[in-house]
């Protein structure tokens, strides 16, 4: 646990989180549930494991004051991260209707494991926050991001974000709020929940005011009673971020591993024990070939694979393998399904899927890298056909030839594709679908972007909108030379 994670205040919520779980005029008593509820709320933002041992010294400590038995809770009443700040903002918004400006609940913080922003779409994908576009009357999330691109880091645009914000504060809606560190100077009093309260005039409802700093000025603006702020901080600023920051939020971890263990636990015994051992050799088999070796490997990389092979259906959940017999290209998967039927054993079930998953792995490796690794494995024959038979590496109008060929009726969404370049001098100088035969001989229009030629965060998301809404572009191609990512991008 880092030294910062917690402050003064975060004890202090604790003990106002169990005055609000008490009836009103009822004497505040302690039992182990309430305090179980309160911590999850208030002193989060961990792992599964740090978590508990900060209950196991809470619990602890008041056992040693009362001495009677104020064990924890089974670990049937921990909640998962998901259904915390899910329940946590539903009673955030019951709160703050009757609650004091000093006693509102606090705004949430998203402490986020990955490098790609997966926390945010987990979010969505959970239904934990609603989506703007699906609601009506605009009172979805609203997310306020923040780009690098130049146009983007101006005072300009710094003041036409706050003021945004500042509508949805008025307005009472929830925001989202990603990269945005560059404005949180502004919204200091926001975030501390630092209010006045002014009676109404008349008999009318009482108002709430934050000051708000657009540029040089400060204007204090009204809040919502239903208004509700949550931020985006990847967990790698987590060492360096100041402790009255993060002590301004209830704050939680969420991570696509957590996802990947809650639907484990939903599926059958035999299920769980298949996923499980799956995970333990494919993670022995990235060590086995080095997780350097590996281009844009993470710790979320494995269980979104594994992931993708949890299928639901109306009776049960199943490990699903897609095995890549397929085109050249080796994106025509092709799914199948470990049933007990096909005439496999446990241990043949397991080494069926694992084989599946390593071969998915490979896919981010570089050829000769899997060509010194495996060449003394005794299931190198099939890595090899799927890696350089069924899978594209050298040519990029070849990789688009096989993506384009795929059978559509069976893959009629979308796809998206990072594909890694030695050199870019001939990626960089592609100007239209005239460098790629396949594509002229399909009369295909390709929309080809670089990253550099945008200035702002509105034109990039301008122009991927007009690609989305275009009847002839089926292929969006995007240049982006690795000087210019850094982690997140």
């Amino acid at each position: 646990i880092h030294s910062n994670h917690f402050h003064y205040r975060d004890l202090v919520y604790v003990c106002r989180c169990l005055n609000r779980r008490t009836p009103s005029g009822a004497n505040c008593s302690l039992n182990p549930h309430s305090l179980l509820r309160a911590l999850e709320e208030n002193m989060n933002g961990l792992d599964e494991v740090e978590f508990r041992e900060v209950v196991d010294i809470f619990f602890q400590a008041i056992s040693a004051e009362t001495l009677d038995d104020f064990s924890v809770p089974p670990a049937a009443d921990f909640r998962d991260a998901f259904d915390t700040i899910r329940q946590s903002l539903q009673r955030s918004h019951r709160d703050q209707e009757r609650c004091s400006p000093e006693l509102m609940p606090r705004y949430k913080l998203i402490i986020d494991p990955s490098e790609d922003n997966s926390a945010v779409r987990l979010l969505f994908d959970l239904a934990v926050l609603a989506p703007e576009v699906q609601t009506r009357g605009g009172q979805g999330t609203h997310v306020f991001t923040m780009s690098d691109f130049d146009a983007d880091c101006s005072d300009l645009r710094c003041a036409e974000m706050v003021s945004r914000i500042k509508v949805c504060m008025e307005r009472g809606q929830t925001i989202l709020l990603v990269n945005t560190e560059r404005i949180h100077g502004s919204l200091y009093d926001l975030l501390n929940l630092q209010f006045r309260k002014l009676a109404g005039l008349e008999g009318g409802e009482d108002r709430v005011f934050a000051n708000l700093a657009i540029g040089a000025q400060t204007y204090p603006c009204p809040v919502h009673p239903e208004f509700m702020c949550i931020v985006h901080l990847s967990q790698r600023l987590l060492p360096r971020t100041p402790a009255p920051f993060l002590s301004r939020f209830e704050k939680f971890v969420l991570s696509t591993n957590q996802f990947v263990k809650l639907t484990v636990r939903q599926l059958s015994t035999p299920d769980q024990q298949l996923a499980e051992a799956v995970e333990v050799r494919a993670r022995s088999f990235v060590e086995f070939i080095g997780r350097s070796n590996f281009y844009g490997f993470s710790e979320s990389t494995l269980s979104s694979i594994i992931m993708s092979r949890v299928s639901k259906d109306s009776s049960s959940h199943q490990i699903a393998d897609r095995s890549g017999k397929n085109s050249a290209s080796g994106f025509d998967w092709i799914s199948m399904f470990c049933q007990d039927d096909q005439g496999l054993g446990n241990e043949g079930k397991v080494a069926f899927c694992v084989r599946s998953v390593c071969a998915q792995l490979l896919q981010l490796v570089p050829p000769e890298v899997v060509i010194v690794k495996l060449r003394n494995v005794r299931t190198r024959d099939f890595y090899y056909q799927n890696y350089f038979g069924c899978n594209e590496h050298f040519k990029l109008d070849s990789f688009l030839d096989g993506l384009l060929n795929r059978d559509e009726s069976r893959h009629p969404i979308c796809f998206k594709h990072i594909l890694f370049a030695r050199t870019n001098n001939s990626v960089l100088g592609l100007t239209s679908a005239q460098s790629f035969p396949p594509l002229i001989a399909r009369d295909l229009v390709v929309k080809i972007c670089d990253r550099d030629n945008f200035e702002s965060q509105v034109a990039f998301e301008q122009s991927l909108n007009d690609f989305v809404q275009s009847d002839g572009q089926r292929v969006m191609l995007m240049v982006v030379a690795t000087r210019d990512c850094s982690p997140g991008h």
